[in-house]
């Protein structure tokens, strides 16, 4: 079996990796990726002329064409950002809350963002 070396991503270091953890051996998955074949995947091809850089008095001013601002807006088109409100409530939670309210057609991917935000891409455009 090989390890994997550690990756330092800032404060989130992730360990070596030699077996599945509890939560894949539970749910049956072997990481992130496998979650749904039925997500599409955010393809954005960046060309040279899509980004513009530049500096205002000091501050640096990143500016994106048109082109890449309707790609990016057209592979999120499928996702909204939901903040919880009063007391946090699971991950596991709220997941079962959003099939239950928005009963989604298709698979859905909840990602926890931090201090009760979370992102929700939905596979179908109808939901």
């Amino acid at each position: 079996m090989e390890l994997i070396e550690p990756l330092s991503l800032g404060k989130n270091v992730v360990s070596h990796v030699s077996k599945p953890s509890s939560r894949d051996m539970v749910l049956g998955t072997q990481g992130v990726s496998q979650l749904s074949s039925d997500i599409p995947e955010l393809d954005v091809e960046i060309r040279d002329d899509d980004v513009t850089v530049s500096s205002l008095d000091g501050t640096p001013l990143i500016n994106f064409s048109k082109r890449l601002h309707s790609l990016i807006n057209a592979n999120l088109s499928n996702s909204v950002v939901v903040r919880l409100l009063g007391r946090p409530i699971g991950y596991s939670t709220l997941e079962s809350i959003i099939k239950l309210l928005w009963k989604p057609c298709g698979a859905i991917v909840l990602v926890n963002l931090d201090n009760m935000y979370y992102f929700v891409c939905f596979a179908m455009s109808v939901d």
